[in-house]
This record gives C-alpha cells, sequence and structure tokens, in this order.
C-alpha cells in the first residue's frame, strides 16, 4: 500500500468585526515520505507569514493511494450541521432523561429519512445491526434518538426540498 504525506499550515485569528474567531488552512503540498514532508515544513517556518506562527500549525497527514479515506458517508452542508447542532441544544434542554446527544455528535439525517428510520440506523450503527433488543435496557435510547429526530427532522430535512 502505498503511501502520501499532505502538508498544510492551519491556524486561527479573530474576525475582522473582532467579535468571532475564524481559521485559515493552506495547503502546502504532497510528499513521498514523512521525511521529505518534514523537510519542507522545515523550510516553510522560515518564510515571511509563516514564521509568525508556532510549529504546531503545520500539519501533517497520512493519506493511502487508492483508498477512499475520507466522506465516506456522504457530507451535509455547513448550515445543515449547524442546525442540527441546534437541535442538539434544544433537545438537551427539553429532555430530562438519556442524554443521547453526547454520542449523536456528527450523526445527521439522511434525505428524506424519518425519525423511526434515523433511530433504527442509529441503534444498528452503535450496537451492531439486529444486535439491540428494546426489553433489555435500550428503550430509553430508543425514545431518546425518536424525541431527537422530532425536535431536529423539521427542521433539518425539510429545509431543502
Amino acid at each position: 500500500m502505498r503511501e502520501l504525506y499532505i502538508l498544510r499550515h492551519i491556524y486561527n485569528f479573530e474576525g475582522e468585526d473582532g467579535s468571532q474567531y475564524q481559521f485559515e488552512d493552506k495547503f502546502l503540498g504532497i510528499y513521498s515520505s514523512k521525511g521529505k514532508a518534514e523537510e519542507a515544513a522545515n523550510r516553510y517556518i522560515e518564510m515571511i507569514g509563516f514564521q509568525q506562527y508556532p510549529r504546531e500549525c503545520f500539519k501533517l497527514e497520512k493519506w493511502e493511494v487508492d483508498q477512499d479515506t475520507a466522506w465516506r458517508e456522504g457530507f451535509v452542508k455547513m448550515q445543515e450541521a449547524n442546525l442540527f447542532d441546534e437541535a442538539i441544544e434544544q433537545y438537551d434542554k427539553n429532555s430530562g432523561g438519556f442524554d443521547v446527544s453526547s454520542w449523536l455528535r456528527g450523526v445527521i439525517p439522511y434525505k428524506k429519512e424519518t425519525p423511526l428510520e434515523f433511530a433504527k440506523r442509529v441503534m444498528d450503527e452503535r450496537f451492531g445491526e439486529g444486535k439491540w433488543n428494546l426489553q433489555e435496557g435500550l428503550l430509553e435510547e430508543y425514545n431518546s434518538l425518536l424525541l431527537y429526530g422530532e425536535i431536529g427532522f423539521e427542521k433539518i430535512c425539510k429545509q431543502g426540498d
């Protein structure tokens, strides 16, 4: 399996309006070895602009050639992800039960997926397909997923229709 190394420069800064924290990400190059990528980082850190940031801003990523390595389950627009985060916060405020949101961060419904389908899919992914039983202590988790779905789905899934 062949590997490549991608070098990026990432740092945070305050927005122009002074109120929002932003980040900037620069793609610097692709290298055939970790050593060559580290040598490149050492060259860049001496250059204007890069000098004012610590070495930790240089990020090295190892990628396998001819492999699906990212976005394997698709993606959501940032606006949808933000809406779903709002739904998580609303769920946390409205539910006095199981904290399902702690393991739902980043789990987004499929387009046109119902809350029931969402709950089943998430339970299958978490506990194994067909390996969970509502009579064996998982009823609270399942009901929490349904509540969570009802809060977030109207806001998110219908937005793109």
